[in-house]
Formats: C-alpha cells, structure tokens, sequence
C-alpha cells in the first residue's frame, strides 16, 4: 500500500522491488488499455487522407456512418453522429475548393 514500508510488510528490498515494478507495470497496461479504448473510439478522426477520400467513388462511405454511429452512441450527450459525418463530408468538400501550392 502507498505509504507502507518494506519492514511493515516484512518484505526483504529485494521483494519490495518486485511488488513496486510489478505495480508500475500494472498502471502502465491499466493506462495503454485506457488509450487503446480512447483509439477505437475516435481514432478514425486522426487519419485525414482517408477523410478527404470519403467523395472519391472508392470511398467507404458507409463505414463513416458506421463509425460515427458508434461513437455517438458511446458519447450520446456529447456527440451528434449524423451530424459528425455531415461535419466530415462538409471538410472533404471544402478541401477540394483550397488550391494547392505549386
């Protein structure tokens, strides 16, 4: 327990070692388990090469939607998901309008 001495225990240094990685080790995989959940949510909305592809006629649209849907779902009172895919579809298409530079 935090606070809690080697010698309260009764654990030698060596064991007192042990118990502190292996509970850094267990908030380490409790925190990538807390991002990996964070990814599956929203990490669709990192990749913009495949949002400025959603007009393109091998777009999967349908999986936007999808997406979307499942994170409007997890986050009901904050996240609106037709109106995330019109958001998108609306940024795809004003990214067609901006020139490019030379």
């Amino acid at each position: 327990m935090s606070g809690e001495l080697a010698a309260d225990a009764g654990l030698t240094a060596q064991e007192e070692i042990k118990r502190v990685m292996k509970s850094a080790l267990d908030a380490i995989i409790h925190s990538f388990q807390q991002l990996t959940g964070l990814h599956e949510a929203f990490g669709f909305l990192l990749d913009a090469t495949v949002f400025m592809s959603y007009g393109d006629s091998n777009s999967d649209v349908e999986g936007l939607y999808q997406k979307c849907r499942a994170l409007a779902d997890t986050y009901p009172d904050d996240i609106d998901g037709d109106r995330l895919v019109d958001e998108i579809k609306t940024a795809e298409y004003s990214s067609v309008d901006v020139e490019q530079p030379s």
